[in-house]
């Protein structure tokens, strides 16, 4: 191993440098952060539409069977992290009508759709921006 002489400079980094590259580091997270949990939230309501669209079809298939929607079936029995389920009228057994609803908990709860909703017409809300409808629902 050779010993440095005089004149030898050791390389190393300044504290300019390190805060430079710190500032980079904070600006990349600081667009990525956002993006990542738009991500995220446009996940967890795409499994929310899908739930919704299961409960819809079984009471439509209870339609089929029985003449009447039956709200007391087709809920879903473990409720998600992310978006509790609910339909109304609740407990009737006998209803021409019943809307779905899925309203957003925890990381969704300032999502812009707001609560998502379904009824026996196939009509889709949000009670959030309805200029965002489409892009709600539409997985955007």
């Amino acid at each position: 191993m050779k010993i440095p002489g005089p004149g030898y400079r050791l390389m190393g980094l300044t504290l300019i440098e390190v805060l430079v590259v710190m500032a980079i580091i904070a600006i990349l997270l600081s667009l990525a952060i956002p993006s990542y949990r738009q991500y995220l939230q446009r996940g967890d309501r795409a499994e929310a539409i899908r739930t919704l669209l299961e409960m819809a079809t079984c009471q439509e298939r209870a339609r089929s069977d029985n003449g009447y929607y039956d709200t007391t079936r087709c809920l879903v029995t473990s409720q998600s992290d992310f978006y509790r389920f609910r339909i109304e009228p609740a407990d009737s057994t006998e209803s021409l009508t019943y809307t779905l609803f899925a309203s957003p908990l925890n990381r969704n709860r300032n999502d812009n759709c707001g609560e998502l909703s379904l009824d026996q017409k196939g009509t889709r809300g949000v009670s959030g921006d309805q200029d965002r409808l489409k892009k709600c629902w539409g997985g955007g």
